[in-house]
């Protein structure tokens, strides 16, 4: 999918699943890059019922990493029922 640049719904799933995946296995380093595949899928506006949970490990990630820069720019891109979301108000918590 990387190499022929697929973006599509079923490229969200993939991502999404292995962001799971690399969480539960403790690999950080894959979790990265699966975020940060996530986050150009989401930003390319295919829809995904669970951007608010990525969003939420996006941030708890961020907050132990020490990152405030990008935790407030997360936090501009947002909409409001994103950040009223039960995970990520969760998250900021």
């Amino acid at each position: 999918m990387t190499v022929q640049h697929i973006k599509n719904e079923f490229t969200m799933k993939v991502y999404e699943s292995n962001a799971r995946i690399s969480l539960e296995s403790h690999d950080v380093k894959y979790f990265n890059q699966c975020q940060s595949w996530l986050k150009d899928l989401y930003a390319s506006g295919i829809p995904s019922k669970n951007k608010p949970e990525f969003f939420s490990y996006r941030i708890i990630h961020l907050t132990l990493v020490g990152s405030k820069n990008d935790i407030n720019q997360l936090l501009q891109e947002l909409t409001d029922e994103e950040l009223s979301h039960e995970f990520v108000k969760f998250a900021l918590e």
